[in-house]
């Protein structure tokens, strides 16, 4: 290994045991061996629950690629196969949709891994970090998420995990969301529909309760991402002897931050973010296109609301 770079010859020792040995799973090791070969230049990204993702490109001075692998021990897990196979057929319903990252056209499909074309920039954390008082900037950045999710849930599919990892900001401000893997379709029953799943500091309170979702969910998610990137704090605060079921009935149970406390915020802005973390979904924006006129508004008129918040002690009320 040489500066995070992976010889494809060694690409399945992530893939091994605490004692280097690769974990029994029937044809595990030459379905990997047959995978990786087909790549070059491979890099280790980072890790969820059961897949491994690494960047790689096919071919000397080809586009570089992610890849998303499942871990060793969830290589004979039934469901977690069919994540992958669901999470590719979702990319690919979605194909087409700006600000949705796509799938390789020249994969070969496999139920253990999925191959996408690379997005390059920061998470957006690090870019709001980046351009912290440059919210114009930030504003922007958003639209292309909003165009996403709308394009999905037009398409009947919500993501169920948006946040700041899972959405990259390349160096012109053009987002790509990323991780499909949870998507669900919003035409499934009540009795059909998958158990609660998500990442708790960023879920809607209808969603930690097991509700049957629409859009309305991740526009949620997607206000308590912007709160963040915004000011650098999570909506509901925690540490580590926050538990998963202590957040999420934070979110079902209070309220978020007070628009009016947001004082490194302009305060048009300010209410847009908290209409989108509203706890009852009839009183969020109705679809992210919504959300996208309001902040469009937001980036071509900043500087009278400014003005506004200037005037007035309480800033500008929407």
């Amino acid at each position: 290994m040489d500066n995070g770079v992976l010889e494809s010859d060694r690409s399945t020792r992530l893939q091994l045991d605490g004692g280097g040995r690769m974990r029994n799973a029937p044809g595990m090791r030459d379905e990997l061996s047959q995978f990786f070969a087909e790549f070059r230049d491979l890099r280790w990204l980072g890790e969820g629950g059961f897949a491994t993702v690494y960047s790689a490109v096919r071919y000397k001075n080809g586009p570089r690629l992610a890849l998303k692998v499942l871990k060793a021990e969830a290589y004979a897990d039934l469901r977690a196969r069919q994540g992958i196979v669901a999470e590719r057929t979702i990319l690919k319903m979605l194909k087409g949709t700006p600000g949705v990252v796509r799938v390789d056209p020249e994969e070969i499909e496999r139920d253990f891994a999925l191959v996408q074309v690379y997005a390059s920039g920061e998470m957006f954390q690090t870019y709001g970090d980046l351009v912290r008082r440059d919210y114009r900037r930030i504003a922007t950045a958003s639209l292309a998420v909003l165009d996403a999710l709308a394009g999905a849930h037009e398409r009947g599919i919500v993501h169920r995990d948006i946040k700041p990892e899972n959405i990259k900001v390349d160096l012109e401000g053009v987002s790509t969301v990323l991780d499909w893997g949870l998507g669900v379709n919003m035409s499934e029953s009540q009795a059909e529909f998958p158990n609660i799943a998500g990442s708790p500091v960023w879920m809607s309170p209808e969603q930690c309760e097991g509700e049957k979702l629409d859009g309305r969910s991740d526009i949620y998610s997607f206000g308590c991402t912007l709160y963040e990137v915004l000011t650098g704090r999570t909506a509901f605060e925690f540490d580590q002897h926050t538990g998963a079921y202590e957040l999420m009935h934070r979110h079902t149970k209070f309220d978020g931050p007070k628009p009016r406390r947001w004082w490194k915020i302009p305060s048009g802005l300010g209410e847009l973010v908290a209409k989108a973390m509203r706890r009852n979904p009839a009183e969020r924006f109705g679809t992210a296109q919504e959300m996208a006129k309001a902040l469009r508004w937001y980036t071509t008129n900043w500087w009278t609301r400014a003005r506004q918040a200037l005037m007035s002690p309480l800033g500008y009320q929407q």
